[in-house]
């Protein structure tokens, strides 16, 4: 039996085993082009993260905002710094990431041929995109106008 699995394991290729799920995970994102390099076909990508879900213990029910509570009891004038009448300033998650172009890169356009060449510094695009390496940068796989 420990002979199966040990033929077992080595007919499995390496590749397989030191495979990491998230190496192939594709990103849909809309965001604004900062910066173009023409020499190298890449561009500067900003997009906004989604924001994070906010859990209360009360299940789906807002957070308590003060006033009396059903049965008469609870606190007159609700707890400083809670409920949604005290919201701060929002902070913007955005993230700069480098969108590099490659020959298989496909382009989409309402109105028809769109190349590099045709990507404009602030303009809002649409990008289908996997990592490249293990940084923040992207391979475009396509690209659309917005």
């Amino acid at each position: 039996m420990k002979q199966a699995w040990l033929l077992a394991l080595v007919l499995i290729p390496p590749a397989i085993l030191s495979a990491n799920d998230t190496d192939n995970i594709k990103l849909v994102t809309t965001g604004q082009i900062r910066n173009i390099d023409t020499k190298h076909k890449t561009f500067q990508f900003v997009f906004r993260l989604d924001e994070r879900p906010q859990f209360n213990r009360g299940g789906n029910r807002p957070p308590y905002s003060g006033g009396r509570r059903a049965g008469g009891r609870g606190r007159i004038g609700g707890y400083p710094g809670r409920g949604p009448q005290q919201g701060g300033g929002a902070t913007v998650n955005a993230k700069e990431v480098k969108v590099f172009i490659t020959d298989a890169t496909v382009f989409k356009d309402s109105g028809g041929a769109f190349q590099f060449q045709d990507l404009k510094t602030n303009e809002r695009i649409t990008i289908t995109a996997i990592r490249k390496g293990r940084g923040d940068d992207l391979i475009a796989q396509t690209i659309s106008l917005n």
